[in-house]
């Protein structure tokens, strides 16, 4: 390629000669020569030869200028000589680019690992959707079974509701034993639920909830006696009885209600400290607004059961009681007033054990 390259500045060179020799010339014949070198510049960079067509290119702008410089300028060696080094140079830049070609595999290496990197990260993030989606799928498939199995499961239940229902109703329409004896043993269960509601009642102090319960009770005692198995007569519509029942158990789940509040409301109390009051005393949060024209209800007292236990009553003796005796009385232990004077009047009197010895002089060391 090089030994190309220095063909096509020999060339390059023959026609910068013949243009310097025609520079004396006219200038049509001038002109001719110009776009021959311009046409010859063409063909050269078609086949690929761009640095020798930048210099026929150079080569004919120098012959148009030849008449403008009057003839002053370089001499026509040193023209030919500075056209060749840079045809010389051209052709090192662009057939010898090892450090471009250096530089430009390396930048292909990096482009190349930071495909590798973005693809390896674009796969693990598809990975990553992906187990997402499927988790995602798998509950949502759970919760479907779940909600299905719920669903069987109602069905089922509403079904077996329903049998019963109509079982009932069937034994009902036959006014047979079956009949009479279900009916005897839901009144027995609600007289039951009843007499423990009254229990119930009793110990969180509602006397008149109890004698509400109480009438109830004597009323289906009653009906228990009138369904007796020997009784003969015409028996109520099924649709009576079993509005009656309705009614029962709608009043047996309120006072089932009634009866869980009052046990909560018992454990509320439990866990209050106890009241400073006397019992059977108004508590300050037991005011209630009464309305005109109604009396104010009095407290009523609380049963035996519920009061708050008392210490038994001590006797207080009086102050004379308490006072101790002047003089100790036989049998009696308590301690006699203390009497200072006569304390006094002991510490001065002297003994016979004092009067008999003396006190002996102290001897002094001197006399010694």
């Amino acid at each position: 390629m090089r030994f190309g390259g220095q063909i096509l500045l020999g060339i390059m060179a023959v026609a910068l000669l013949a243009s310097v020799s025609m520079a004396d010339e006219p200038d049509a014949a001038r002109k001719v020569h110009i776009e021959t070198l311009l046409k010859q510049a063409d063909v050269l960079e078609s086949h690929g030869a761009d640095a020798a067509a930048k210099g026929l290119r150079s080569a004919a702008e120098q012959l148009r200028q030849t008449k403008s410089s009057d003839g002053k300028g370089l001499s026509n060696k040193e023209r030919v000589e500075i056209i060749i080094r840079e045809g010389d140079n051209n052709e090192f830049a662009q057939t010898s680019p090892n450090k471009s070609r250096d530089e430009d595999r390396r930048r292909f290496e990096e482009i190349r690992a930071r495909q590798r990197e973005m693809r390896e990260e674009i796969e693990r993030k598809a990975l990553q959707a992906r187990k997402a989606a499927e988790q995602a799928l798998r509950e949502h498939e759970e919760r479907l079974r779940d909600r299905e199995a719920a669903e069987r499961e109602r069905h089922e239940r509403e079904r077996h509701e329903r049998e019963r229902h109509e079982q009932e109703m069937r034994e009902h329409e036959g006014h047979g034993p079956e009949g009479r004896d279900h009916e005897r043993r839901m009144l027995q269960e609600r007289l039951e639920h009843l007499h423990q509601a009254m229990n119930h009642l009793r110990e969180a102090g509602m006397p008149d909830r109890v004698h509400e319960l109480e009438r109830q009770a004597e009323e289906i005692e009653r009906e228990l006696h009138h369904h007796h198995p020997g009784h003969e007569g015409p028996h109520p519509p099924v649709e009576e009885l079993m509005g009656q029942i309705h009614e029962l158990r709608e009043q047996l789940h309120g006072l089932r209600r009634e009866v869980a509040e009052l046990r909560e409301q018992m454990m509320h109390l439990r866990e209050r400290p106890a009241p400073r009051f006397q019992p059977g005393e108004p508590r300050p949060d037991d005011f209630r607004p009464v309305p005109p024209g109604r009396r104010p209800e009095e407290p009523r007292p609380q049963p035996p059961e519920f009061r708050r236990p008392q210490p038994p009553e001590r006797h207080r003796p009086s102050f004379e009681e308490l006072k101790p005796p002047k003089e100790r009385v036989e049998g009696d232990k308590r301690p006699l007033p203390f009497q200072p004077k006569k304390l006094e009047a002991q510490k001065k009197a002297p003994t016979k054990e004092t009067e008999k010895t003396p006190p002996k002089p102290k001897k002094d060391k001197d006399e010694d």
